[in-house]
Formats: C-alpha cells, sequence, structure tokens
C-alpha cells in the first residue's frame, strides 16, 4: 500500500523523519474523512518500535 504525503510535510524542517515516517503511516490508516485511530500497539509494530510513546503537554 502507498501512503503519499504532502509536500509540505516532506520538506518540513522540524520534523525528524521519524516523525514523517509516523505520518505516514497514520496516512495509511485514514479513511476517506482523514479520521484514523490505530492502536499503540499498531502504530510501534508498523514503525518497527519497542513502544511509542505520545509526546505530553
Amino acid at each position: 500500500m502507498i501512503a503519499p504525503l504532502p509536500v509540505p510535510v516532506l520538506i518540513a524542517p522540524d520534523l525528524s523523519p521519524g516523525a514523517k515516517l509516523c505520518y505516514a503511516v497514520l496516512c495509511r490508516y485514514a479513511g476517506k474523512d482523514g479520521v484514523c485511530y490505530p492502536s499503540l500497539r499498531t502504530l510501534s509494530d508498523n514503525l518497527n518500535a519497542s513502544s511509542v510513546i505520545p509526546a505530553g503537554p
């Protein structure tokens, strides 16, 4: 499956490569309305990470 990224995301200097990859994974699960709710387990499996820790405020 292909998850194209918007050019502004691709060229954003303040986003790390990991953040861009995470965005691509979220896009993969998003429906036509752009909403998605993958579990943290699904995200970590897709990102080949041992865990995914959401950023806090």
